[in-house]
């Protein structure tokens, strides 16, 4: 039984809510199974059904969890499709305008942390996949990408070939998250990005720097640099915090 501190800050159903986010993050409940009861959680939580009734409706409205009254409360992951700026992949806006989507993969390789590049929170000697890949709008470049994926926290990435699908889906698909960080930039095409993405030399572009994690441990940071009249972004979205 998991006993809460009476007279805290928090409502009860906060208290609740809080702890079996935290547990489904943490993959004690993983995606596609199915929660206790509402009346095994009530013995579990020493709290109310009534309490317990609000606080799963709360992670449904968050896309944590999906209630049907046949199956119960089974978990989902509705939450990780979108988060601030858009984690969905570039094809959805692609596919958004009516228009084709492609992308090419340009490279894709092992390295270790602190040899070629580094990644400070990753320990030195840290294996990564590294990748590029160029996405297209109607066979027109519209963004750069480049990738390091932590094969402490993506093992599987190792053997994916990433010319047959793009990382961004593979790992929304695959690996859990619980928290992502983002830096956006306006920028000038060098010479190299403007021969990537079909520019003027100086064109301004829009750069997107993220770093996904699972609790503590980075999972990909990725670096994409969109032509700035091509392609815009949007999103929003507010996942409950721990």
């Amino acid at each position: 039984m998991t006993a809460f501190e009476k007279g805290g800050s928090q409502s009860r159903v906060r208290q609740v809510e809080i702890e079996l986010t935290g547990r489904i993050l943490n993959g004690f409940y993983a995606h596609g199974e199915r929660l206790p009861s509402e009346a095994e959680l009530v013995k579990q939580f020493n709290v109310s059904r009534q309490t317990i009734h609000k606080a799963l409706r709360e992670l449904a409205k968050f896309g944590l969890v999906e209630r049907n009254r046949r199956a119960g409360t089974i978990v989902i992951r509705k939450f990780q499709q979108t988060f601030v700026l858009p984690l969905t992949d570039i094809s959805e806006d692609v596919f958004k305008r009516n228009s084709i989507y492609a992308f090419k993969l340009r490279r894709q390789t092992v390295l270790r942390n602190n040899t070629a590049f580094s990644w400070p929170d990753l320990p030195d000697d840290a294996e990564v996949v590294y990748v590029e890949l160029l996405h297209y709008c109607d066979d027109v470049p519209v963004m750069l990408e480049t990738r390091h994926i932590n094969l402490g926290a993506a093992p599987d990435a190792r053997n994916i070939d990433f010319s047959t699908i793009a990382p961004s889906p593979w790992l929304m698909s695959n690996i859990p998250w619980s928290s992502v960080s983002h830096r956006i930039s306006a920028i000038s095409s060098g010479e190299e990005l403007a021969r990537a993405l079909d520019l003027t030399p100086g064109a301004a572009c829009m750069a997107i720097e993220r770093k996904t994690y699972h609790l503590a441990l980075p999972i990909t940071r990725v670096r994409m640099v969109l032509a700035g009249d091509r392609m815009d972004l949007r999103g929003e979205y507010v996942l409950p915090t721990l």
